[in-house]
């Protein structure tokens, strides 16, 4: 299986609509997400915490408050990150 790729993350889009998507394709379209919809609520809080940390690591000295006030998460940037691992 392909984390990057491969749809697995279940998620609400803004329209109410359930779908699973891929890590490269939740970091493009985190703008047009609602929230992540695991089974359980354990799942849910892990697959927010690698979200974060994948944040974390492509943006490095970066505060939240500094890539929110930019307009956005820097998607390009995220995505080279998770691509070149």
């Amino acid at each position: 299986m392909n984390l990057l790729d491969d749809a697995w993350i279940p998620v609400w889009d803004q329209d109410g609509q359930w779908r699973e998507l891929g890590l490269l394709d939740v970091m493009r379209e985190a703008s047009a997400l609602g929230e992540v919809a695991a089974e359980s609520a354990d799942q849910t809080r892990g697959i927010y915490r690698l979200l974060i940390a994948v944040v974390y690591h492509a943006c490095p000295g970066r505060t939240w408050d500094q890539l929110l006030a930019a307009g956005g998460l820097p998607v390009d940037e995220i995505c080279s990150y998770l691509v070149a691992r």
